[in-house]
């Protein structure tokens, strides 16, 4: 059937491009310590897109997170903004156990859809807040 949309994983009819890739972001970020004045150290994580573990322009692996995490070095607060439909249940349990296993103090937010796989990282974090809606 030539008039047939092409198929890619979890985009349907959407080929992968850049401007379709939103990769995983980590980045570190300076708080002090309202008690002592002194500089913590804390840095935040976006999972942003599907959850595959082909990674690159497919979504977000368990792989590039633990790449992120190394990137980011010992932090004693991570921030793990979650949005996502989901994606790869054995993905987002390895990505879960990735945050479980990182020494940092976890607090995840959800900012608008932590839903399948998304939602097993949303409940790995020490605390987990929903944004309103």
């Amino acid at each position: 059937m030539a008039d047939e949309q092409p198929r890619y994983r979890f985009r349907g009819s959407i080929k992968p491009t850049a401007e379709v890739k939103r990769p995983v972001k980590a980045y570190r970020n300076a708080a002090t310590d309202s008690a002592t004045g002194s500089k913590a150290t804390a840095a935040t994580i976006d999972i942003f897109d599907v959850i595959d573990s082909w990674g690159g322009w497919w979504g977000i692996s368990a792989a590039e997170v633990d790449s992120a995490l190394a990137d980011l070095g010992d932090v004693e607060t991570l921030f793990v903004r979650v949005n996502s439909p989901g994606g790869e249940a054995t993905e987002g349990i390895a990505i879960a156990n990735l945050l479980r296993a990182h020494a940092a103090t976890i607090h995840v937010t959800n900012y608008g859809l932590a839903a399948s796989a998304a939602s097993v990282i949303a409940i790995a974090g020490d605390t987990l807040t929903m944004a309103p809606g």
